[in-house]
């Protein structure tokens, strides 16, 4: 029995060609990496937003003027 002649879950694995195993492999890695690196990025937004929020009740609220009017 081969180690990779179960299944594999876009079908079965071809045990015979090398390369084409390896193809499968080479792109469910990729795969799995674009998953892992959006993940990432979300963390990083959510982060972002959980230091900056606060520092928005930190900031003065600019002097308003009456203005005179045009008439």
């Amino acid at each position: 029995m081969t180690p990779f002649g179960g299944g594999w879950p876009y079908g079965s694995v071809p045990v015979d060609d090398l390369s084409k195993l390896m193809g499968m492999w080479g792109e469910e890695l990729n795969r799995q990496a674009s998953m892992i690196s959006y993940l990432n990025d979300f963390r990083v937004l959510a982060v972002a937003a959980v230091v900056c929020i606060p520092l928005l009740f930190l900031m003065r609220r600019q002097a308003q003027y009456i203005r005179p009017s045009r008439r």
